[in-house]
């Protein structure tokens, strides 16, 4: 039998703001479009949902309006037919008001799984290989890996407390197992769980060096490009301690390259205007390299490690959300670039986009690392969708588990451009910044559990033929293993001026990293990912296709050869164990 409603039934509202409104009947404020929705449906149901023309300032429906048409599978089951109007709209169940009355009907099916149609890569390239092309090292980013702390106490400054010197100790290697860090997680306790064991970071603290020249002249010495923090590297190679005993150099090379895999610098300035308005001692991490920027400033040595990458902030940072000062947000954030990784907020004043909206820990310093990060670093082997089907994806906190749809016939890395996927759920170490927003300001992970979707243009170019010289630049996907001869970066940026571009004067851009959502709509200003999850996860029923991501290229085509998406993702479950995905080509 079927039921005839006069409003719709379980919809949500989207504003021209693009905030959301909590789910709540139709009944309660819109009226002026019919939407007879079959009742008589085994296996499913159906809701919708809206989003308010610019011209719509009204609390009904009206025309011009978008209308979106969620199916909703029970547990087991898929969307077979989706007709809106008699018409099959299994690929676009979204449509723009222009009647006052629509019909909607759905069947559903049985999944039949069809994980026979997936390949498991091995990231076989690294950040560490792309940054060893330019003869610059990064720190290892898998295995047994042991790096300096060094407390910088300036004699100008006030000096560090028993308590100052601990909250370091913690924020480094504590850990909740044994209640030596309360608050998160530390840097070394983060880095094992978010690459589910495949790094073991250990930081050796070293007695606090006292520098020869005073905290304002290291400002000063930073203004000239970082000369402050080099020269303090330069000073104290050979006068470094632990427990008044010197440092072996050699027991801080893991992958025996002839560098320290990393050192940072915590140093004694803790005047929040200093720090944090004037960004004087502010966290950056950067390489020991010559004056023209062309190589390392020192020769590997095998029997004497030589310093290489290195990070430094100050203590500050560790009391951002912390009274103890436990707080490792801004240590896990610039390690990530200890091992290679980029920022994922753009630089440009002009251009307020941010890919991730803020969401990641590249991105501003909260939850985890996205999948395209973890793959890049060798923690997670994802699974390549090499034909269409339905497939299963456990949670990416627990598992590890990601799938790639692919722009290529072939993959065989991360630095390509393709689209990954993950199942997301506020636990582990997503859960903190999930429950209360990092310092009361930034924005807060999800609360809902969904599907992740990312666009990946990781492609490389070699810099020293092209980048420089050409105005007409050529990058491609990179298989293993790279050419010797070549001098590799990864060509694109989430900061415009520093990306590529098709030629010297194109306005457009290729960014390296961006999510998208089922609003198709690109992150501004200050605004970010709901914390509800209704924006920026794709939950059951919805649907990723061409249509819905043309926002985020140029021209709506891929970047590497200007070919469509013709891909149609569907999530049709999601429960604590997995999700269920469908994928077809359109």
């Amino acid at each position: 039998m079927k039921k005839r409603y006069t409003y719709l039934i379980s919809i949500c509202a989207l504003f021209s703001t693009i905030s959301l409104t909590s789910c709540r009947t139709i009944l309660d404020y819109y009226k002026g479009v019919t939407i007879d929705i079959d009742t008589n449906i085994s296996n499913g149901s159906i809701s919708a949902y809206y989003e308010k023309n610019e011209i719509n300032n009204g609390n009904k429906i009206q025309l011009g309006d978008k209308l979106y048409i969620k199916t909703l599978p029970d547990e087991g089951y898929m969307l077979d037919e989706l007709y809106i109007n008699n018409r099959l709209c299994n690929d676009t169940p979204y449509f723009t008001v222009e009647k006052d009355y629509y019909m909607v009907r759905a069947t559903f099916k049985p999944i039949t799984y069809s994980n026979d149609n997936l390949k498991e890569i091995d990231a076989k390239l690294t950040h560490s290989d792309i940054y060893n092309s330019k003869s610059l090292a990064v720190t290892p980013s898998t295995g047994d890996v042991k790096i300096l702390v060094v407390p910088i106490e300036f004699n100008d400054y006030d000096g560090f407390t028993q308590s100052e010197l601990n909250s370091i100790r913690v924020s480094f290697n504590g850990n909740k197992i044994d209640n030596s860090n309360d608050y998160w997680e530390s840097l070394s306790s983060f880095y094992k769980k978010s690459s589910y064991g495949k790094l073991n970071l250990s930081f050796d603290i070293c007695d606090k060096y006292i520098p020869s020249f005073s905290g304002s002249d290291f400002k000063i010495k930073e203004q000239k490009d970082g000369e402050g923090s080099i020269a303090i590297l330069d000073e104290c190679r050979d006068k470094l301690t632990i427990n008044s005993n010197k440092v072996n150099y050699k027991d801080y090379d893991s992958n025996k390259d002839g560098y320290v895999d990393g050192v940072w610098f915590i140093y004694n300035a803790k005047d929040q205007k200093e720090v944090y308005d004037e960004r004087d001692f502010w966290a950056y991490v950067y390489s020991c390299v010559n004056d023209d920027k062309t190589g390392p400033k020192y020769a590997p040595d095998l029997d004497n490690p030589q310093f290489a990458r290195y990070a430094n902030c100050s203590q500050l940072f560790l009391y951002s959300d912390s009274e103890q000062g436990f707080d490792a947000h801004t240590l896990i954030h610039e390690q990530g670039h200890m091992f290679g990784l980029d920022d994922y907020y753009t630089y440009d004043d002009s251009v307020k986009a941010s890919g991730t909206g803020g969401l990641d820990m590249m991105d501003l310093n909260v939850g985890d690392h996205n999948a395209f990060n973890k793959f890049s670093l060798g923690w997670i082997k994802p699974k390549v969708i090499t034909s269409v089907g339905e497939f299963k994806l456990k949670p990416i906190s627990s598992s590890g588990e990601a799938l790639i749809l692919p722009t290529y016939k072939d993959i065989n890395n991360p630095f390509n451009e393709y689209y990954i996927i993950e199942y997301y759920t506020n636990d582990n170490l997503y859960q903190l910044d999930s429950n209360k927003a990092y310092r009361d300001v930034y924005p807060r992970y999800f609360k809902d559990s969904g599907i992740r979707i990312t666009h990946i243009d990781a492609r490389l170019i070699d810099v020293r033929d092209n980048f420089i010289n050409s105005n007409e630049l050529s990058i491609d996907g990179i298989n293993y293993p790279l050419d010797e001869n070549k001098y590799y970066d990864i060509a694109c940026s989430n900061t415009a001026s520093r990306s590529y571009k098709k030629t010297k004067n194109d306005l457009g851009y290729y960014n390296l990293i961006e999510t998208l959502n089922i609003l198709n709509k690109k992150s501004y200003n200050s605004f970010y990912y709901d914390a509800d999850g209704y924006s920026f996860l794709f939950k059951v029923g919805d649907v990723l296709n061409s249509n819905l991501q043309s926002n985020f290229f140029i021209n709506n085509v891929y970047n590497h050869d200007g070919s469509l998406f013709n891909y149609s993702l569907r999530v049709e479950g999601l429960n604590k164990e997995y999700a269920s995905i469908s994928v077809k080509i359109v």
